[in-house]
């Protein structure tokens, strides 16, 4: 019994020391465990961020990519810029030159003499506030041509022969006003003036001469037509007749009559100009070059004769003197004196300048004056600066043994001098032509 109980005793301490010893040995066991563990985590982390690392650079490759596309497109979108800047660039040089090309065609149109007056009118809702503003076109009239006859030697003469043929068999035009007239109405219309037309524009409408148009309304053809206003178109019949009439009051001659009256124009204005001297009362619609063509005096010779330029207006009533012909050859003369002088001042003013630039750089040396006047006492000498002063020279007085000196300057270097006493013996203001260059004291 007690044996027994000893045994089971021995076996449940046995047992207790087993459980025990083995729990021990488990905790033991248990941090290489978390070690190993850990150790397993740290590389799946590794080949986990390894795994990352590919396809970043995967993607910075295929970004290279796509900016190099994107910059080859922006490169094609310039290039296709700039060729769409060209062509629009053609495009307005062509339109450019069109437009100069019809204006030289519109510009041919109104050769004829004639300016078309443009009538701008308010409305009918506004006539107490109404403006009629007349705006002429300019006329464009065709420079003539100088014919000249050349010799034909013996190795042209196929060429003369061509020539001579091309120009026989050419159609001589028709004048304008046949040519309106083959057209023009039959019989005698009424025209109401509308907005934007004038005399010139009626005429193409109804193939009618202004010229015949404007006698037939007892008109200029420079007038101005008012919107509402009745203008009487004449027939075919009535076209001829009419052109002629105008002519006549305003003294003016067919082509055929300019060609005729050019061809047997003597070769020099003045052999048909008045042997004595003449006056005239200036007339509505006269002018310099009107007369001067009445006359047969040239218009720089007409201006000149009567203290005005040529380009001066005429009021009706004035009083105008027409030189005799001994008068325009004197006029004419001393007209290209002057020309001469006032280049001769011109090339003497360069070259001052050009003297002066070098005294001022120091190529020039010496100090020189222009002597231009010797007087007999000091009043004409003071008379003399005061002239030259006058012109713009620096004048001044110097007593001598044989008279008071006027000398212009100083300048220095004798070059400039020398340009100086040319500008002064070219200058008309002056009224000197001997002047000489001295040295200055």
């Amino acid at each position: 019994m007690g044996s027994s109980r000893q045994l089971l005793l021995g076996t449940g301490v046995f047992l207790g020391g087993g459980i025990l010893l083995l729990s021990l040995v488990k905790q033991m066991d248990a941090p290489k465990d978390s070690a190993a563990d850990n150790a397993i985590k740290v590389e799946q982390v590794s080949s986990a961020v390894k795994s990352d690392q590919d396809p970043l650079t995967a993607d910075l490759e295929t970004e290279k990519r796509l900016l190099a596309q994107k910059r080859l497109e922006r490169e094609k979108k310039m290039a296709q810029l700039d060729q769409k800047t060209r062509e629009f660039l053609t495009e307005q040089e062509k339109a450019e030159a069109l437009a100069m090309q019809k204006a030289r065609l519109e510009n041919e149109q109104y050769r004829s003499g004639a300016a078309e007056p443009v009538v701008d009118e308010m409305p009918n809702s506004e006539e107490t506030s109404k403006v009629v503003t007349p705006v002429t076109r300019p006329v464009v009239t065709a420079r003539p041509v100088e014919q000249s006859v050349t010799p034909v030697t013996t190795t042209q003469p196929m060429q003369a022969r061509n020539e001579t043929q091309a120009a026989a068999s050419k159609p001589e035009p028709k004048p304008q006003a046949e040519v309106a007239s083959s057209k023009a109405p039959s019989s005698t219309q009424k025209h109401t003036v509308q907005r934007g037309e004038g005399l010139i524009k009626l005429s193409r409408q109804y193939n009618v001469p202004v010229e015949a148009i404007s006698q037939a309304n007892k008109i200029s053809k420079g007038s101005t037509i008012r919107v509402g206003q009745e203008i009487t178109i004449p027939s075919k019949s009535q076209i001829d007749q009419l052109v002629r009439d105008y002519n006549a009051s305003n003294n003016v001659q067919s082509k055929p009559q300019q060609t005729k009256a050019a061809e047997t124009k003597p070769a020099s204005s003045t052999n048909k100009a008045p042997t004595s001297q003449q006056g005239y009362q200036v007339k509505a619609g006269d002018g310099l070059i009107k007369l001067a063509r009445q006359y047969n005096v040239p218009v720089e010779a007409l201006a000149e004769a009567n203290n005005m330029s040529t380009n001066s207006s005429l009021r009706v009533g004035q009083n105008i003197t027409i030189p005799s012909r001994k008068q325009v050859e004197i006029l004419q003369r001393e007209a290209e004196q002057k020309k001469a002088a006032e280049q001769n001042k011109r090339e003497a003013q360069q070259r001052l300048a050009e003297a002066r630039r070098k005294a001022a750089s120091g190529e020039a040396k010496g100090t020189f004056g222009v002597q231009v006047a010797l007087a007999d006492n000091q009043q004409k000498a003071d008379a003399i600066v005061k002239e030259l002063r006058a012109a713009g020279y620096p004048a001044s007085t110097s007593n001598t043994s044989r008279g008071v000196r006027v000398i212009v300057g100083p300048e220095k270097g004798k070059e400039a001098a020398l340009a100086l006493k040319d500008k002064i013996n070219a200058d008309p203001k002056t009224n000197v032509n001997n002047a000489w260059v001295l040295y200055w004291r």
